[in-house]
């Protein structure tokens, strides 16, 4: 998968994330793959055309990581001539949503991502 590095001539539109604590980002580009993003800074560069992101994976404290799919699945368009934002990361916020099922109330834990993207803990990222 090729990082946002490409082509030097290449005309590169400026790409804003807001959100925090992104440890790697997965955009797809429309028929030309994937671009890895590891430990992004908050604006990026990248070749103009149109993109999506597929998913996403946060660090959090204590060494535990947070992942997100992207269910929306919307193209955006990066040229040279503007700035684009893209909403998504943290700050998390808890979510907590309560099922009766077989007489039982079913708890689950969630946390949402800036943009209303839902993240889950990823069970093996905590090392002993």
């Amino acid at each position: 998968m090729p990082s946002a590095r490409g082509n030097a001539a290449a005309s590169q539109g400026e790409l804003h994330l807001t959100g925090k604590g992104i440890k790697r980002l997965v955009l797809d580009r429309r028929n030309h793959g994937k671009i890895l993003l590891e430990s992004p800074e908050s604006v990026v560069l990248l070749p103009e055309g149109e993109y999506r992101w597929e998913s996403v994976t946060l660090q959090g404290n204590g060494g535990t990581t947070f992942s997100a799919g992207n269910s929306r699945r919307q193209w955006d368009t990066r040229d040279a001539r503007s700035t684009a934002i893209m909403n998504v990361g943290g700050p998390l916020e808890p979510l907590l949503t309560v099922d009766e099922g077989r007489g039982k109330l079913i708890l689950m834990h969630k946390l949402r991502g800036i943009d209303g993207e839902l993240y889950l803990a990823d069970r093996f990222s905590v090392h002993p």
